[in-house]
């Protein structure tokens, strides 16, 4: 058996002493399995879907997918400078770039719309998969604003197969747990472990 692992800097592993202490390695350690990373550091949801779609490329049907979608106000691009992607984030890495993106082209019903797009499209590429889809963004299913009905169909149709710690991200989880936390909102050592203690008879059950 083969765990592939989709997401962000926090299966990454990111500010971990060894980044192959992320809970889906642990979980998959826990089950006598093979672990595949494809998480990058940074992405949003597009390189998340992009992610995917190689690991399911590579692996197929027989593989178990552990994924975790980002924060939806992250944008992925490709750079005329380089031909890579990059992502504009809200802190601002390049003010200049990432600043003209924030204050005229974004908006929390674009963000709903294309980030709830790239959810169901993984869906259903993995529909006949068995997979964990956990995501840190409450405002992908958010019924308050900018909700008009082509993104009501799309939380509706997501909805069933997202999952998390509860009702909370990881992030919000660990630090309600009392768990370290690094200064760049990176669950530790600790966090990871007790994440895998969690989701681990959840895999088995799959």
């Amino acid at each position: 058996m083969i765990i592939a692992s989709c997401g962000d800097s926090f299966f990454y592993g990111s500010d971990l002493r060894d980044p192959d202490q992320t809970w889906p390695s642990l979980v998959a350690a826990g089950m006598g399995a093979a672990h595949r990373c494809f998480a990058e550091a940074g992405v949003g949801n597009s390189q998340i879907l992009q992610q995917i779609i190689r690991a399911y490329h590579k692996l197929g049907d027989t593989a178990v997918y552990l994924i975790n979608w980002t924060w939806i106000d992250r944008f992925d691009y490709i750079s005329t400078d380089d031909e890579r992607w990059h992502t504009v984030r809200p802190s601002l890495d390049d003010p200049k770039k990432d600043g003209f993106y924030y204050r005229y082209l974004h908006s929390e019903l674009s963000d709903k719309f294309h980030n709830l797009v790239y959810i169901s499209q993984a869906q259903e590429i993995l529909k006949r998969c068995r997979y964990i889809m956990t995501y840190m963004d409450d405002l992908l299913l958010d019924r308050r604003w900018h909700v008009p009905d082509y993104v009501e169909f799309l939380q509706d149709r997501v909805a069933p197969g997202l999952s998390n710690f509860g009702t909370q991200n990881f992030l919000d989880w660990s630090r309600d747990q009392g768990f370290p936390i690094s200064d760049r909102w990176h669950p530790l050592e600790e966090a990871h472990a007790h994440a895998a203690a969690y989701w681990l008879p959840k895999v088995k059950s799959l």
